[in-house]
């Protein structure tokens, strides 16, 4: 029985969320769980899914696109919660910072100036409401991109200690398989 449930668990994480992989020598305790900041205030059962994964020995949790698309700094109060959770069933989050605040992406009139080929119909919609997640644009201030990243850093060390925050990993965000992502040049 206790099997079974194991296996179910790991079936319902593979549904809840895209975002899982081995981590190493196909076993499954090194499975890699993760999400986006939404998944905390979107997902019902987002508390007792953390509880369940942390039983079954997994212990790493990856958290991905961690500003909003706000203006300003709104996204903390969502990360502190995310990083609550994580940490009070006793994983370690890894974070990722792979998008970039609104206030750093070109306008739409930026982006499409610079397109020198026919976009598709979806990147064209997405580049209308200039959507963070499908931001393909380096930031447009790399000094304002450089404080944001501080900023974030401070936050963390302010809230959890950096002793603490240090022993988490950390990863800049890329997609190397995606040859558009983060194309066009800095305004």
């Amino acid at each position: 029985m206790a099997h079974k449930l194991r296996l179910f668990v790991v079936l319902l994480m593979l549904i809840i969320n895209p975002m899982i992989s081995l981590a190493e020598n196909d076993n499954w305790h090194q499975l890699e769980i993760g999400f986006n900041l939404d998944y905390p205030d979107r997902v019902p059962l987002f508390e007792s899914a953390l509880s369940k994964i942390s039983e079954l020995g997994i212990r790493h949790v990856y958290i991905y696109e961690i500003f909003d698309g706000k203006q300003g700094n709104e996204y903390q109060a969502r990360l502190k919660k995310a990083l609550d959770s994580v940490l009070k069933h006793g994983m370690i989050p890894m974070i990722c910072i792979s998008n970039i605040h609104a206030r750093l992406q070109l306008t739409s009139k930026e982006i499409k100036k610079q397109l020198n080929a026919a976009l598709p119909l979806s990147i064209e919609k997405q580049i209308d409401g200039i959507l963070t997640y499908s931001n393909r644009y380096p930031p447009n201030d790399w000094q304002s991109y450089t404080a944001s990243i501080q900023e974030l850093i401070d936050f963390l060390f302010s809230t959890y200690g950096s002793e603490i925050v240090q022993t988490w990993p950390f990863e800049i965000g890329n997609e190397p398989d995606a040859p558009r992502y983060f194309w066009g040049k800095p305004s």
